[in-house]
């Protein structure tokens, strides 16, 4: 990769990708902060609860605006422009900025399925289900500690990752390759954390409608997996290209895409609850009395229902658990109290109406001549 000098193209130096990366830039980080922040007020302010998974997703989302700043240096140094219209010193800034950018795009992937993996966990119920996402988790954590390491000595001193034949400097492997062992160890975790939810679902009886937002909620996570693969394509120009600074912008718009799309999707499946409390107010306000009733039935009615179980209950939509026995026995209880007493009500005044129709009816037997003694 020598450095830019040639005669300038008119046409080359009007041709420019760099609208396209910044527009990225803006939309993807944009979205996936909103969702993240809805997210983090729907635990601390709605459940009054927090966990690891939401710090995890938290960093992912910062390492995601790291890597979006840095892309947006890369565009003021030249990227998305052709190599000859390029100084040399913005050259060598540019060059500087690919580790950072693909240690940042490694470490939002690392945080982002831990999130998703440490939530699983904790959802888990069976201890098989235990088992695999802790072993999923201490697969996670070494495969990415790996990469991210490994990038750091790939050449060594490390100032020769971005200065081309330094005097006395080595790199060990290939880049291209490394680039694509990178991207295919993202794609099989992609699809692990895809498959996992099925795994651990087996034993659900969670109602129709949620089965379903499950599996739209995975739809969107296979997205994620194909722009994952459609970058894979994109490695191989970006890394072999003798215009870099041209020919990196797919991947860098495909990289951006499929982290916030990845960050997207596991803050969408947290929002229950944020969108519970909104259609309750908004009916709340219609029809106060009749909602209200309405809402003690189905929580009465849903207790009688469900399951009890000595464990947190899972629930994969809203992203939380909760004390199903304890809330279930004393739902329960009540209406068993209830029952109760009108059970001994009805019996108090079916005894009471028995003596009278029995005093009644001996009074009948006793005939004219009784009653007169009596003064009737």
């Amino acid at each position: 990769m020598s450095m830019p000098a040639a005669p300038l193209d008119p046409a080359r130096a009007a041709e420019s990708r760099a609208y396209q990366l910044t527009i990225t830039i803006i939309v993807g980080p944009a979205v996936s902060l909103v969702l993240v922040s809805l997210r983090i007020y729907t635990r601390l302010a709605i459940l009054r609860m927090r966990f690891w998974e939401d710090v995890a997703i938290v960093i992912s989302t910062i390492c995601a605006i790291a890597m979006s700043v840095l892309c947006q240096l890369a565009v003021v140094y030249g990227s998305g422009r052709h190599i000859e219209t390029i100084s040399p010193e913005d050259w060598a800034k540019f060059l500087k900025l690919t580790l950072p950018v693909a240690q940042s795009y490694s470490l939002c992937h690392f945080f982002l399925k831990l999130s998703i993996l440490l939530q699983f966990l904790r959802l888990s119920v069976m201890p098989v289900d235990r088992r695999l996402c802790r072993t999923l988790l201490a697969l996670l954590c070494a495969g990415y500690g790996i990469f991210i390491v490994l990038r750091m000595v790939r050449c060594i001193p490390i100032q020769a990752q971005w200065t081309p034949k330094l005097p006395g400097a080595r790199c060990y492997f290939n880049a291209t390759w490394f680039f694509f062992a990178s991207q295919a160890w993202n794609m099989v975790m992609d699809v692990v954390v895809l498959v996992v939810p099925a795994f651990i679902l087996r034993h659900s009886r969670a109602p129709l409608l949620q089965k379903v937002l499950i599996g739209v909620v995975l739809a969107f996570g296979a997205s994620a997996c194909i722009v994952s693969a459609l970058r894979l394509q994109t490695l191989h120009p970006s890394t072999t290209s003798k215009d870099p600074s041209w020919d990196k912008v797919p991947s860098a718009i495909y990289g951006l895409i499929e982290i916030n799309v990845g960050i997207s999707c596991a803050s969408i499946v947290t929002l229950r609850p944020l969108h519970r409390q909104l259609r309750v107010a908004i009916s709340d306000n219609d029809k106060p009395d009749e909602d209200s009733l309405n809402n003690f039935a189905e929580a009465v009615a849903g207790a009688v229902a469900r399951p009890r179980f000595r464990r947190d209950s899972l629930d994969f939509i809203t992203g939380e658990t909760t004390q199903v026995g304890s809330n279930l026995d004393g739902e329960v209880e009540r209406g068993q109290g209830m029952g109760r007493e009108h059970s001994r009500t009805s019996s108090v005044t079916g005894k009471s109406l028995t003596q009278s129709k029995t005093s009644a009816s001996d009074e009948d037997m006793q005939g004219p001549e009784s009653k007169r003694e009596k003064g009737v």
